[in-house]
């Protein structure tokens, strides 16, 4: 009687198994099927598209690519094709420089001049630490004219340095965050007088190859990469090819390429101590202050912020032809990287792409936001700069402008929502299921912002222009 009791129990057990992972196979499906209707919607069959990896607890579960790697060709986009993904390079050059950190070669508080003898005398107020984060204050190279003109030529890195290092400081290091494509490039340089090689070589031996990233590379403008897709461009509505530019620019900031198998190995990579120790890891994921305590929303090669309740860790890139973002969400074990082939400011924005799929496998897809209709001349009237608190002293701002037909909050960080009006004094920012509220006196002026703060606490910004 004892041995049927037990088979019994162990029959039901096994039973109770096979539901809960019939139940967990039919949840997945769902949530692929969610995921599919969503990006579909996005990315059309015959037009250039992306490729998209989600992760959980270190498994692909979900793994697609959409739209066409050429659309000369008619190749269709396969997920393990390899993108560019620009400004994603930075968080390999952040993890250099602290891997330089823990052999004792690099110090965070040691200034540009420690490494760069030649550096002008201005470096010497600029440390390591403000490079990786942001504040440092130096130009960017984007926006120097004499550097545009020699887009398609190759420069060296000293080259590069050369367009702003002897420009003045936009702000005092410390006292600002901007964000800076100038500050890694003087990483880079950092990195090759301390390492003694190369840059890229030192991102090849010390990060790639022990990581075993088969498909991830520094771009250049002459080898020819297996699965490497074509970028391209929507302007006006017209698909049209990148403008060309030397891969020699984007440099240590910019110029590696990718795919998403080897971008969830990296991530993955980030949870051991296969490259760095918790210690130094904690410090790229932790936002810095400024001078004045005041905490931005970057690390060392990531942004820091919210997402649904939760800790988010992301990044986006940005080159010619090409767009990438990738979040991880520590704490719940998830990471989502979508890759795409297609510059188009009229689409949405690869960032809203990856937090609405990753959303979606949380199981708390974002609602659809129905907005009304303003005409140009009432949005008019939230467009401007809007001061922390009563306006009179110096404080963090936000901005409101108009992009495109859409309206877009800009934050502190230099991040952009876009916001979508419910009325006239409540706007929806979608991405982060959040809302803000305005202010407005009996003639339709806006006064205030109101953005969520701790609780159910209002943050007021006055508008002052």
């Amino acid at each position: 009687m004892k041995k049927l009791t037990f088979r019994f129990l162990l029959t039901a057990v096994q039973m109770i198994a096979v539901v809960a992972i019939a139940s967990g196979a039919r949840a997945q499906n769902a949530i692929d099927e969610q995921i599919d209707a969503y990006l579909t919607g996005l990315y059309a069959a015959d037009q250039p598209g992306a490729a998209v990896i989600v992760v959980r607890d270190g498994d692909a579960i979900y793994r697609r690519g959409l739209g066409l790697a050429s659309v000369e060709l008619g190749v269709e986009i396969d997920p393990g094709m390899v993108f560019r993904i620009g400004s994603m390079t930075k968080q390999f050059t952040a993890v250099a420089v602290m891997m330089l950190v823990e052999d004792g070669l690099i110090e965070l508080d040691h200034t540009i001049v420690d490494y760069l003898p030649d550096y002008p005398a201005i470096g010497r107020r600029i440390s390591i630490r403000h490079l990786l984060a942001h504040t440092s204050g130096i130009p960017e190279l984007l926006g120097i004219e004499e550097w545009s003109v020699h887009l398609r030529d190759t420069l060296t890195p000293d080259e590069l340095l050369g367009y702003f290092k002897d420009k003045p400081l936009d702000f005092e290091p410390g006292e600002q965050w901007q964000y800076s494509n100038s500050g890694y490039l003087v990483l880079g340089r950092v990195i090759e007088t301390a390492a003694g090689m190369n840059w890229a070589q030192f991102v090849t031996e010390r990060i790639i190859e022990p990581l075993g990233l088969e498909h991830t590379g520094i771009d250049d403008d002459v080898t020819i990469v297996p699965g490497h897709v074509c970028g391209y461009q929507r302007v006006g509505g017209e698909l049209v090819l990148p403008e060309m530019m030397s891969m020699s620019h984007p440099w240590a900031a910019g110029a590696l390429y990718s795919n998403l198998d080897d971008l969830a190995a990296w991530d993955a990579a980030l949870d051991t101590d296969r490259l760095l120790s918790r210690a130094s890891l904690d410090q790229c994921f932790t936002p810095v202050a400024l001078n004045d305590g005041t905490a931005t929303s970057y690390g060392f090669g990531w942004f820091i912020e919210q997402f649904k309740g939760r800790r988010i860790i992301w990044h986006s890139g940005r080159i010619n032809g090409y767009l990438a973002h990738a979040l991880r969400l520590p704490d719940e074990g998830l990471y989502v990287a979508v890759l795409s082939n297609i510059e188009d400011d009229s689409a949405t924005p690869v960032r809203i792409v990856a937090e609405s799929v990753a959303a979606i496998a949380l199981g708390e897809p974002f609602d659809e936001v129905v907005g009304i209709e303003l005409s140009p001349e009432e949005e008019d009237a939230y467009l401007g700069t809007y001061r922390l608190g009563s306006g009179t002293e110096p404080g963090p701002e936000l901005t409101v402008i108009r992009e495109e037909g859409k309206l877009y909050i800009v934050l502190p960080n230099g991040l952009k929502d876009e916001i979508v009006p419910e009325s006239r004094t409540r706007f929806a920012v979608p991405v982060r299921q959040s809302g803000i509220d305005f202010e407005l006196d009996d003639e339709g002026h806006v006064l205030r912002l109101l953005v969520p703060g701790p609780g159910e606490d209002k943050i007021v910004f006055t508008k002052i222009g």
